[in-house]
């Protein structure tokens, strides 16, 4: 008799153990779960930042096109003055046509194509389309019952965790490629910039 109490109380002792490790399994999945989709977010948001700087970039490179066009509007002028004043080849008995001297524009820059931004959306908790996790019973109480639940919950987190973990890698060697872009598009812009400066400042000059 007593033999068997003790088999009994060492069953529900390994059954308390066992239920309080699916119940520490279950929480850890919904605090990795949490993290995860705030990871997301967070990805998502840097996303928007990233798709904002991409406009901003293209936006001055359309406004350096438009300085660059008006130097070379500029730059033609002068030279037409210049070779006027010089040569007096404007006059009508030299039958030449300044029209067609132009100084050749070496500006344009092929500028990439801005990169297309994928969108994601954040993976939620959904069911799967498996049958829950069984255990071995033993005592066949609510105790069991409780440790099959959590399971079963813990492997459904753990998928979405997977599904996460795949979007994740996506969008970060995504956002990699369009800051790569995001770098060859600044460098573009700061040259462009220079050299309008160095053809400013010789068009002071003159």
């Amino acid at each position: 008799m007593d033999n068997l109490q003790h088999i009994r109380g060492r069953q529900d002792q390994v059954t308390n153990e066992s239920l309080e490790s699916t119940r520490r399994m279950r929480d850890l999945a919904l605090e990795t779960e949490h993290i995860g989709i705030t990871t997301l977010d967070n990805l998502h948001s840097q996303g928007d930042q990233l798709d904002n700087i991409d406009r901003g970039l293209d936006k001055i490179g359309a406004d350096l096109k438009t300085a660059e066009k008006q130097l070379n509007e500029m730059e033609k002028s002068i030279w037409r003055f210049i070779f006027c004043d010089c040569c007096g080849a404007c006059s009508k008995k030299s039958g030449y046509n300044m029209h067609s001297v132009d100084k050749p524009d070496d500006t344009n820059i092929v500028q990439k194509p801005p990169g297309k931004r994928t969108n994601f959306e954040t993976t939620q908790s959904q069911p799967s389309s498996g049958g829950g996790m069984q255990i071995a019973r033993i005592t066949n109480d609510a105790r069991e019952d409780e440790m099959e639940e959590n399971l079963d919950l813990t492997q459904r987190m753990l998928g979405n965790l997977r599904n996460m973990a795949i979007d994740m890698g996506d969008t970060v060697c995504k956002q990699n490629d369009q800051i790569d872009r995001l770098n060859d598009k600044t460098q573009d812009n700061n040259l462009r910039v220079t050299e309008a400066e160095k053809r400013t400042k010789a068009l002071l000059k003159k």
